[in-house]
């Protein structure tokens, strides 16, 4: 009688061979697909994040490179105050005059001026008032926006200026002291 028993218990076992049924793999597959799918539908949003971030991250450097050459300035032939760098090139002041103001449309997101708008996504605007002496001090705004197209403006009402059809911008107060 053994044996048969064996035997029999030999067969019950070879049935119940372990595996997933076809419910639990349609399951499976349903909750994968589930999870890509918001995954995917996250992407978009993700890919904007990243953008926005890298173009702050641009403007902050390139308003800080600006800043720096503002308080390096030193006299030129003139006599004026020019700021170290390409944006500066035609940028100039002096002690004691009014406010001066340059705007630069053409930059990369890497902070380099560029001759044309083809390749730029950053502008700038620096609006310096000079020291009323050598030994007073002066203030400056340093506003940086994307994507090139935005347009600074003053509002009439107000007098206060800003970024019209801008995505973002970084603004920087400083105040420095001329090199003598």
């Amino acid at each position: 009688m053994n044996g048969v028993v064996s035997r029999l218990q030999a067969r019950s076992t070879e049935r119940h061979v372990r595996a997933f049924s076809l419910i639990e793999v349609v399951l499976a597959l349903g909750l994968i697909s589930f999870c890509l799918m918001v995954l995917l539908a996250l992407l978009p949003a993700a890919l904007t994040t990243a953008k926005n971030t890298r173009q702050q991250t641009a403007a902050a450097s390139l308003a800080e490179e600006i800043s720096t050459s503002i308080r390096n300035a030193a006299t030129n032939s003139s006599g004026n105050y020019a700021p170290a760098g390409l944006w500066g090139a035609n940028f100039t002041w002096t002690l004691g005059s009014g406010t001066s103001v340059s705007t630069n449309g053409n930059f990369t997101l890497g902070g380099v001026a560029l001759a044309t708008s083809v390749e730029s996504q950053l502008k700038a605007v620096v609006v310096v008032t000079p020291p009323a002496t050598a030994s007073s001090s002066g203030t400056a705004l340093i506003s940086v926006a994307w994507p090139q197209q935005a347009q600074w403006t003053t509002n009439a009402v107000t007098a206060i200026p800003s970024w019209n059809n801008a995505a973002g911008s970084v603004d920087s107060w400083i105040i420095f002291v001329p090199r003598q």
